[in-house]
């Protein structure tokens, strides 16, 4: 017996710290769990706190400047820091690190768009690009920032900058909303390549159009070989085959020139394809209004390019946080579009 007692004590020691260990472990793990839930929780209220409230802390939804000239031909960094603005937030018009923009388009001013726009019915038609700027729209003018496009019911993670993702959330947003006290509507259509009617004018006081990111195989049959990026980014290739039809089937007449907008295209992080860079993005960008003055008489076009083009060139490490995929922007960006979009609608 005295043999086999310190090989008994041993074991029994041995089993006794491994029980111990196992006790320990799934205690730590019970607390990680907790404490990953807790974590979640506050993230979402963080995300809704920033979508609701950070705006009104330095812009008034009913304040932005009218002007004309979205020229910035020096390539100048005009995002300027503002203590307005909260340090390492999404804040819906400041950049993580606190910057605002102070070139164009401005939101400093008494000019009141929803007393502008009573009465009004807008329509935006145009790939995910306009979307996004459709969405900012609407939270803008509803004071909504938290779920002013989305659904009811619609998933708590499309809150906020949800509203600007893709995959499950796109499909949780309002397709017409009133906004401004019911005062105005604004109706959303986005597909690839989606082109306007006579009767999207005439039926509409503003229409709000743009797309080029995608290619125009799935909108024109095409004999011989098969290029499915035929077209993107690339004006007179969209002027034979896309705007200089579409417009042939709407009466030419000073009504284009003061309905629609054009929404350009912006500056990216990185590009995927070829018809990408940046110097194709800016020849797209500066020849688009030339084909639709000549081909439609649209005389109206909205541009963030200045603006996108130098938060990417001087501020990368902002850039980066508001885009999640190097050609989207989030609603920083998109608040801007938004901001562009009016300016140009009340511009003579």
């Amino acid at each position: 017996v005295d043999d086999r007692l310190p090989t008994m004590t041993y074991w029994h020691s041995f089993l006794l710290a491994f029980i111990g260990a196992s006790f320990a472990a799934s205690l730590l793990f019970a607390a990680t769990r907790k404490n990953d839930k807790q974590s979640k929780r506050v993230h979402l209220n963080y995300r809704r706190q920033l979508a609701s409230s950070n705006l009104a802390q330095f812009a008034d939804p009913k304040s932005v400047t009218a002007r004309s000239d979205s020229s910035n031909t020096n390539n100048i960094d005009l995002w300027t820091r503002s203590a307005n603005c909260i340090p390492g937030a999404m804040a819906m018009a400041c950049t993580p690190s606190g910057l605002i923009w102070e070139g164009y388009p401005t939101i400093q001013s008494n000019i009141d768009p929803c007393a502008i726009l009573a009465g009004k019915q807008i329509l935006f038609i145009g790939d995910s690009f306009v979307r996004h700027a459709f969405v900012a729209f609407v939270l803008w003018l509803s004071g909504d920032y938290t779920a002013g496009a989305l659904q009811s019911p619609h998933d708590i993670d499309c809150e906020g900058p949800g509203q600007f993702a893709e995959k499950k959330c796109r499909v949780q947003l309002k397709d017409t909303v009133q906004v401004c006290r019911g005062q105005v509507s604004y109706t959303g259509r986005d597909s690839a390549w989606p082109t306007i009617s006579a009767d999207d004018v005439s039926n509409n006081d503003y229409v709000v159009w743009g797309a080029g990111n995608h290619g125009i195989n799935g909108v024109v049959h095409f004999e011989g070989a098969f290029k499915r990026r035929r077209g993107v980014n690339n004006a007179k290739v969209l002027q034979k085959y896309i705007i200089a039809p579409t417009c042939r089937a709407i009466p030419r007449n000073a009504t284009m020139g003061a309905k629609v907008v054009w929404l350009n295209t912006h500056v990216r992080i990185t590009h995927r394809y070829k018809d990408e860079t940046r110097p194709v993005l800016q020849k797209y960008h500066d020849e688009m209004p030339v084909v639709l003055a000549n081909e439609c008489n649209i005389t109206k076009f909205a541009s963030v390019w200045d603006l996108t083009r130098a938060l990417v060139d001087y501020h990368p490490d902002d850039a980066a946080q508001m885009t999640w995929d190097g050609a989207h922007w989030g609603g920083v960006v998109n608040l801007y579009k938004a901001y562009a979009i009016f300016n140009t609608m009340i511009e003579q």
